[in-house]
């Protein structure tokens, strides 16, 4: 099997490879644990070592991405009301000088 040209059909060819017909008999699968989005609510499978790492919350960057947007904006975030000295301000224009933008 080839991978599709269509980057965006990429990760749904990744996750076939994961469901029963392919590689649910292959022992790295045996050893996922289901899991549920903290996001979307859609089910999905990670190893065991990610969820004692404190990781296996989302499905997808994605839906971690949408989580974030959600709950760590505004107030939430860890920025919020940080005030920035004339100093920094200088220094900060400082250490942007001579790097490209935009490409």
């Amino acid at each position: 099997m080839s991978l599709p040209k269509d980057p965006t059909k990429h990760a749904a060819y990744i996750q076939s490879l994961h469901d029963a017909k392919i590689g649910g008999t292959h022992p790295s699968y045996l050893r996922r644990v289901s899991r549920i989005c903290k996001q979307c609510g859609k089910e999905f499978f990670v190893k065991q070592s990610r969820i004692d790492d404190g990781r296996g919350i989302f499905c997808s960057r994605g839906c971690f991405g949408k989580w974030q947007t959600e709950n760590k904006s505004g107030a939430n975030s860890h920025n919020f009301g940080l005030v920035r000295t004339d100093a920094t301000r200088y220094l900060q224009s400082k250490a942007k000088l001579g790097k490209k933008r935009g490409l």
